[in-house]
């Protein structure tokens, strides 16, 4: 029994070590203290970069909500569903108790564009609205690389459609967008990271109860720091704009340009 309990482990283990590189240990920027405009890649126009500063703080002031852009040069190995999955935890983009936080998430190096929508909004930014999102408003610029241009516009939607969900007037002008069809992402790494963490810890605290890996080992390993250690879903740095603690489970599209 030991002997199997052992190697269980041993190979849950493996696979948590498989796992893309910022997806198991939360290798993230840290959030600028603008908050809601983090160019790490470079490549936002600075009167676009200002545009989209104004409109998030104004819809902050308004809503307590927040929609947050970011940009990086890669993703590291994974996907840019895991990816934008982790960082708006991470960072706790969003009210706390609305959950109301907003991620538009650009690769320029893997040429990916994303919308993770927390999951207080999802009712209002379905899968399918935020796919539309971006197929209208950000695509056909992404693909003339044209990524500011881009960035800016799905910007000006996701904001309007956030003011929608708080019964608030959208910009003048503006047509909201109609959900287009649902759409399935594979978050393999999202689904079984935390399953596996569950079935080891749990394997951890059996073999214990039964008097296996005592002392030190694995069970010291993993409950001391390491996995179970803080922070996680807090927000960001201090001075300026930081994060409200809100939560993400998946939601959004991803696009390929």
């Amino acid at each position: 029994m030991k002997r199997f309990a052992g190697l269980f482990l041993g190979l849950l283990c493996a696979a948590l070590l498989a796992l893309p590189a910022s997806a198991a240990r939360g290798d993230y920027p840290q959030p600028t203290n603008d908050f809601f405009v983090n160019d790490f890649a470079g490549c936002l126009r600075a009167d676009d970069a200002r545009e989209m500063q104004a409109r998030g703080e104004a819809l902050y002031r308004a809503t307590g909500a927040q929609a947050v852009v970011v940009t990086v040069e890669s993703l590291d190995g994974a996907s840019i569903e895991d990816y934008g999955y982790g960082l708006a935890n991470e960072w706790g983009i969003g009210a706390e108790d609305r959950d109301s936080g907003v991620l538009l998430l650009l690769s320029t190096g893997d040429r990916q564009v994303r919308i993770e929508v927390g999951s207080g909004l999802e009712g209002q930014l379905t899968d399918g609205k935020t796919g539309r999102i971006l197929d209208t408003y950000a695509m056909p610029y992404l693909q003339a690389d044209d990524f500011s241009t881009g960035l800016l516009e799905a910007y000006k939607s996701i904001v309007n459609e956030v003011y929608l969900e708080f019964g608030l007037e959208p910009e003048s002008g503006y047509e909201p967008v109609e959900s287009g069809p649902e759409e399935n992402e594979n978050r393999t790494t999202v689904i079984l990271a935390p399953i596996s963490l569950v079935v080891i810890l749990a394997v951890l605290v059996l073999l214990r109860r039964r008097g296996g890996f005592t002392g030190g080992g694995f069970y010291g390993g993993f409950t001391g720091g390491g996995f179970s250690g803080g922070g996680g879903f807090s927000g960001g740095g201090g001075g300026g704009f930081s994060g409200g603690g809100g939560g993400f489970s998946g939601g959004g599209s991803s696009r390929g340009f």
